[in-house]
């Protein structure tokens, strides 16, 4: 225990000089600290080096500000502020479910955006390290993670289908059943029954998200779909996707004419233009033989690669992969991705971890809490995918990592 009176804490070392607290490891987001409880009797402040404990007799003895990535528990603070981050970050509020802050969990192997929805709504986001084959969310570690808190800690998970591959959608009901939270995901996998279910029908979801961003199977320039089984879900998406407001005559609380309306939510402006809706349905018809002519793709890449140092896409027996993209791994990645390139192959790296993000880190992530996702992403490169891609150009890809590679 190190006393603080007339002492200063500079990068977890107390010096006498000040009665202020204050730690300069990281300037980027601030916790002001000014007012605190008076009945404080400790703190507990981890820095990356060590730990700090001070003790706190009265509130006047703590005056300053502590960075909030070096906080990880702080017992007993009261009305606590946070001052604005020198970033443009929004400070969002914190929502609680019955007097309980929300916590979600997801892969950190994903667009930012499966996390950032919950985000807006001021969730707490959990990141759930990937499995290695797959670089789906790890379904034993999530059960680990589960486990270590109470039943219905996290109000819902968001698995992630990575590249086409589908999550154990089956696996998934079990856990959010066993520990009372929402599932949703966004392939086609079979079930311990033999069913084989095709992501989407929500046999096992409560929520299935699907992207119609351009490079998707179905692409509309933007947007996408929520499919679900659940009345109440359905009627809320409805209502949410357009401002909150509703025309639906049983639901109006008054009604006034045929022309009006009520705002009954704080919703958004997510709706979905015709000529949207009317560009995605003209490539329904077409869904088939795109899955079958990637699947065709994939083959041709896999029996190229066989017996060199690249590590192709693994699928099990029982799921059929929709080869959204095509992922290899090599040790020199950064150096292969240079070369594709200055031969005009346009290939990519899918993704940077999200808990990496600047973003997240402000809130305590950092490297190594999800060790395969960032070892996956110092290796992953997608080549090219889509169903126009002719053999000719797929031979000149396969050509060129070849003579990389070798």
């Amino acid at each position: 225990m190190i006393p603080i009176t007339k002492q200063t804490i500079k990068n977890g070392k107390a010096n006498s000089i000040s009665n202020q607290i204050v730690f300069a490891l990281d300037p980027a987001i601030y916790l002001n600290i000014s007012e605190l409880a008076p009945c404080f009797k400790t703190m507990a402040v981890v820095t990356e080096e060590n730990k700090v404990e001070i003790a706190m007799p009265d509130k006047t003895i703590l005056s300053g500000v502590i960075p909030l990535l070096l906080i990880k528990a702080i017992p007993y603070i009261k009305n606590v502020t946070k001052a604005a981050p020198k970033q443009d970050t929004p400070i969002l509020p914190k929502r609680e479910i019955f007097g309980k802050k929300i916590m979600i969990i997801t892969t950190p192997n994903t667009f930012v955006a499966s996390a950032n929805g919950f985000r807006y709504q001021g969730a707490e986001i959990v990141f759930c390290d990937i499995h290695p084959q797959t670089f789906l969310i790890d379904l034993d570690r999530l059960e680990t993670i589960l486990k270590a808190s109470p039943k219905g800690t996290y109000k819902a998970v968001v698995p992630v289908d990575f590249a086409g591959y589908p999550i154990d959608g089956e696996r998934m009901r079990q856990l959010a059943v066993e520990y009372n939270f929402a599932k949703s995901t966004g392939t086609t996998f079979t079930d311990s029954k033999g069913i084989v279910n095709r992501v989407g029908n929500s046999l096992y979801a409560d929520l299935t998200v699907f992207s119609f961003h351009p490079v998707k199977h179905i692409a509309t320039g933007e947007g996408g779909a929520v499919t679900t089984n659940n009345r109440e879900l359905y009627e809320k998406l409805c209502l949410y996707r357009t401002h909150g407001i509703t025309r639906d005559p049983e639901k109006l609380i008054k009604h006034d004419g045929g022309w009006y309306y009520e705002m009954q939510e704080l919703g958004y402006n997510y709706r979905f233009t015709e000529f949207q809706a009317a560009l995605g349905i003209s490539q329904l018809s077409r869904m088939d033989w795109s899955i079958s002519r990637r699947g065709e793709i994939a083959k041709k890449y896999d029996k190229a690669f066989e017996g060199t140092v690249i590590k192709t896409p693994f699928r099990a027996d029982n799921i059929l992969h929709a080869f959204h993209l095509y992922i290899i791994q090599v040790d020199n990645r950064k150096a292969l991705y240079d070369f594709l390139r200055e031969n005009n192959i346009f290939a990519q790296v899918l993704y940077a971890p999200a808990h990496l993000m600047p973003y997240y880190k402000q809130f305590g992530w950092k490297e190594g809490d999800c060790p395969v996702a960032e070892e996956y992403y110092t290796k992953c490169l997608a080549l090219p995918m889509f169903p126009s891609l002719t053999n000719e150009e797929q031979d000149w890809v396969i050509e060129k990592v070849l003579e990389f590679v070798r």
